[in-house]
């Protein structure tokens, strides 16, 4: 996704997978791309899905900016 879609480290940064948040919210863009494609999907979903996609992004950037992580720097999230 991040180079079909030519995304940063802005809204995604390098340690993703150390963010409880990004984690959920690409693990529930990706359920949403495959459910896009199942047999009993509307024509319309892939266009719903670039609607979320768009939001999800707006959102990862918000969480990523108050995080602190860069392309060079990762900060622990509290516990």
């Amino acid at each position: 996704m991040a180079t079909r879609y030519a995304l940063d480290d802005k809204g995604i940064p390098s340690c993703w997978e150390e963010q409880g948040a990004s984690i959920e919210e690409l693990a529930a863009l990706r359920s949403m791309w495959e459910g896009c494609f199942q047999g009993d999907a509307a024509p319309s979903d892939p266009i719903a899905f670039h609607r979320e996609l768009h939001a999800a992004l707006r959102r990862l950037r918000e969480w990523n900016s108050r995080s602190g992580c860069s392309r060079t720097t990762h900060r622990a999230q509290p516990s």
